[in-house]
């Protein structure tokens, strides 16, 4: 996600009003369970509206308020608060039995909730897009590449490169043609080498030939008689 389109839904949420949930109300007792809190079995007193999710603490608090004799003292119920421990205010949810669905209000309200936020999502991908072809236009213009001529359309560039950097793309181009020719330098190479060699060992065989005429030819050859002198 973005900075910007975080940037965005901070400021949506923003503006919404949050209770303390330490003050907040509590919704009416055998309302809808809340899909966002966890439900926690508890005990309601017969007698006043005590809930707890504590055994212990049910059978003291029947002791301590004098509430009298009674056959049935509490009862089991499903209980919701909006904070847990020190802070936990509960109230009495209907039973999963009970209920025939989710209710159409709270279906209304999380559909309502999930639209807006789409639509704020939307609208910042919609100005991110924007930016970015302005961004892009701009270096077009910088780069002296214009996207929308004629010539252009007609080759297909901006179909196969689209945003990508058109500096990056001539720096690859060059390294492929630098080695290129690096590979013809070094073919080049070795063709010399190899007429080097060659050449070093022809004029081997035309010394070892030359050595081996000169060997024959002296055998036919006469010693001529030198006269001496009177």
């Amino acid at each position: 996600m973005s900075s910007s389109l975080l940037k965005d839904i901070k400021d949506y949420y923003g503006t919404l009003e949050l209770a303390d949930p330490k003050l907040a109300a509590t919704p009416e007792d055998n309302s809808q369970a809340i899909e966002q809190l966890a439900i926690s079995h508890g005990y309601s007193c017969r007698a006043c509206r005590y809930l707890t999710t504590a055994r212990d603490n049910i059978v003291r608090h029947w002791r301590e308020a004098e509430h009298g004799a009674a056959e049935e003292r509490w009862t089991n119920v499903q209980l919701q608060s909006w904070m847990g421990g020190h802070y936990a205010r509960y109230w009495i949810v209907r039973d999963d039995s009970d209920s025939n669905g989710t209710s159409d209000t709270a279906n209304a309200a999380d559909a309502t909730s999930r639209s807006a936020m789409d639509e704020l999502i939307a609208a910042s991908q919609a100005r991110l897009e924007e930016e970015d072809a302005v961004r892009l236009r701009k270096g077009d213009l910088k780069e002296e590449i214009d996207r929308d001529s004629p010539w252009v359309k007609r080759l297909g560039w901006v179909r196969h490169f689209g945003s990508r950097d058109l500096i990056n793309i001539h720096d690859a181009a060059q390294w492929l043609r630098a080695r290129a020719a690096t590979g013809r330098l070094a073919g080049r190479q070795e063709d010399e080498e190899e007429a080097r060699e060659r050449l070093l060992l022809s004029h081997v065989l035309y010394k070892q030939m030359s050595f081996r005429m000169s060997i024959t030819f002296s055998r036919y050859l006469t010693p001529t008689a030198i006269p001496s002198s009177s």
